[in-house]
């Protein structure tokens, strides 16, 4: 039986964990042993809570503000495995975060498959592009002989000024440094020609496991956000508690100011509006973009 380590990362701006996070982290367990840091300093009763309703299959968890966002709380995860000791101990080592909901189908029968040929790097979304390719960052995965490099990439991890800074350094950065590295991914997407709006990405991937939390936003009006939920989250609770998160989500996407302007690709979907996605940031003096490798 392969065995897995998933280091996640969460963030909670009021230090409450949201109910979807639990959900996951309880799906999780299923598949593997989690070590989890979160990047709060207010976070005592959410890890209080999390032991409580997840008894077994955390290894340990972390939270303190460190502000190096995703890539540092799996960094801070991974040194913990090491302190531990456990660090060798797996045949996968998994990079998750709190950005997505699901598992919204049973994750166990997906990673087999996945894994099935021993690839060295499993995602669950990679991008094809001709400057820049890889895998997102929010649930990919690395076999054993892959762990002392993606160790040494985690362990140059820094804090950034801004939040596009750790995407082009630390997200596209992964892209750069596997190429070259077997893969295996759930669904692989030209990145400029095939972006989909919310609604028709699940008639074209049905039983995809998980939601960007923040394509909510793209869905539509609020009636149309509420159909596609509960059509997409099987689990009645769980697409409920995402109901009741919307205003948030939402508010919290408007406070989400760019550094850099971005290339806006723009597919018309056969229906009343446009779908705007920007990849990846601009530097709007050179006017191209950004690139740190």
């Amino acid at each position: 039986m392969t065995k897995r380590l998933f280091l996640f990362s969460i963030y909670s701006r009021s230090g409450v964990i949201d109910d979807y996070v639990l959900y996951y982290l309880k799906a999780l367990t299923k598949c593997g042993d989690i070590i989890l840091c979160a990047d709060n300093d207010n976070y005592d009763e959410s890890l209080a809570r999390i032991k409580k309703e997840i008894p077994a299959g955390i290894k340990d968890m972390l939270a303190f503000k460190h502000g190096e966002y995703d890539f540092g709380s799996y960094k801070y995860c991974l040194k913990k495995a090491q302190e531990l000791g456990i660090d060798k101990d797996y045949d996968y080592l998994y990079l998750c975060n709190d950005s997505v909901i699901g598992p919204l189908t049973e994750l166990g029968p997906i990673l087999d498959k996945l894994e099935e040929d021993k690839p060295e790097v499993v995602s669950m979304y990679k991008y094809l592009r001709k400057i820049l390719s890889g895998p997102q960052s929010w649930f990919v995965g690395f076999y054993k002989t892959r762990h002392k490099e993606i160790t040494k990439f985690l362990m140059n991890v820094k804090k950034e000024d801004h939040k596009d800074d750790v995407v082009l350094k630390y997200e596209h950065g992964l892209g750069k440094y596997v190429e070259g590295w077997t893969d295996k991914a759930l669904v692989s997407i030209d990145g400029l020609n095939n972006f989909f709006e919310p609604v028709e990405f699940f008639e074209e991937y049905p039983d995809y496991p998980f939601l960007k939390k923040r394509a909510i936003c793209y869905v539509g009006t609020d009636f149309q956000t509420y159909r596609f939920l509960k059509k997409v989250i099987k689990d009645p609770t769980l697409a409920q508690s995402i109901i009741d998160l919307i205003p948030s989500i939402l508010a919290h996407e408007k406070t989400m100011a760019p550094k850099y302007r971005g290339v806006a690709i723009i597919r018309l979907t056969g229906r009343k509006y446009l779908f705007k996605f920007v990849i990846p940031p601009v530097d709007p003096k050179k006017k191209k973009e950004q690139q740190y490798f």
